[in-house]
């Protein structure tokens, strides 16, 4: 699914939760820097068949001990609702928990001139989607009524997925280079309806700061290869690049703002992990292009509201719900929110 910040499953909402309990007692050793995020967004389909609406929440936790190490845990739940498809059929509506685990370790060689990191994320997504189908039986006789039997089936997918990135970055914080790799498993629960399948991605990154550290500039390929093309109407693979520019301001800026940043995607994505938003294009869909643009606040010192408004241009591949119609071209606009508070 899209789209920000992160989506993951049931077992990591425990594990939240408990990261966050552990919170307080990890700052009194005054080493620690602490955040907790909790997260909203809504995305309104334009010109989908299948598809309506989307509305997501979730909470983040995270821990850094003195920038050399720390650890991400989150939980998210997203609810798609479904449109008509054909004359009997609606929907499919689709839920998803998703949880996610994220943690890094920082090093600083002899042999470089700046910080080396190594970061490992898992994913847990689980997916039920729900096909209503609707049946009429005219009645019998003479003003007999019609009768109307409906039936739903519900299918539930598993996907998981591990991502593992090396990253340096100098010690003026100027240059940035990052290689990551992910590996996805995607189990569908009906065979008839999609294949189970294995997807590779590789991800390398280049940053680079501009304005006296004021401005950010950052582009990251996406090379994904799927184990078989049988649920993406032959696809097999998907290239693109993805831009990024951010700008800091300072402490009298118009509005009151903390910083403002544009984000493009070029090219095609399909089951992409994305390592910035901490999210899995969970559905067998093809990204063609996106394009969001990021607002923040800080309220006070250890507060800071964020909001990014974006649309993004999809095909969806669905031949086994309406062999009539093999795809779909669709857009999504949408609007994320959240809530930074630090300590």
């Amino acid at each position: 699914m899209s789209r920000k910040f992160k989506k993951r499953s049931h077992p990591a909402l425990f594990l939240g939760l408990t990261g966050i309990s552990f919170l307080p007692y990890c700052h009194a050793a005054d080493s620690w820097t602490l955040e907790l995020i909790p997260q909203t967004w809504y995305g309104s389909y334009q010109s989908s068949l299948t598809r309506d609406s989307v509305l997501s929440f979730g909470i983040y936790a995270s821990a850094d001990y003195l920038d050399k190490s720390g650890f991400t845990i989150g939980y998210n739940r997203s609810d798609v609702t479904g449109k008509t498809v054909a004359t009997d059929i609606i929907g499919p509506d689709i839920e998803e928990s998703a949880g996610y685990l994220s943690g890094y370790y920082s090093t600083f060689p002899d042999a470089l001139p700046g910080k080396l990191t190594f970061r490992l994320d898992g994913y847990s997504v689980m997916d039920k989607s729900i096909i209503t189908e609707t049946t009429v039986i005219p009645g019998g006789g003479m003003g007999g009524n019609d009768r109307v039997i409906t039936d739903s089936t519900t299918y539930t997918d598993n996907i998981v997925a591990g991502y593992a990135e090396m990253a340096f970055i100098d010690y003026s914080e100027k240059y940035y280079f990052d290689i990551g790799y992910a590996f996805s498993s995607y189990d569908y629960d009906a065979a008839d309806v999609s294949r189970d399948n294995d997807v590779q991605q590789f991800t390398p990154t280049v940053g680079l700061a501009i304005n006296e550290g004021y401005d950010w500039l950052q582009a990251r390929g996406y090379f994904i290869q799927l184990q078989h093309g049988d649920n993406t109407n032959g696809k097999t693979s998907s290239n693109a690049i993805e831009l990024q520019w951010i700008h800091w301001y300072g402490p009298l800026a118009f509005l009151g703002l903390h910083s403002i940043g544009i984000h493009t995607v070029i090219g095609e994505r399909m089951y992409a992990v994305d390592p910035e938003a901490g999210e899995i294009n969970s559905l067998a869909d093809r990204q063609n292009s996106s394009y969001s643009l990021l607002m923040s606040w800080k309220l006070v010192e250890n507060l800071e509201f964020t909001t990014v408004v974006g649309y993004d241009q999809y095909t969806e591949f669905f031949a086994n719900l309406s062999n009539t119609i093999p795809k779909d071209e669709y857009s999504i606009v949408y609007g994320y929110f959240n809530l930074a508070i630090s300590w």
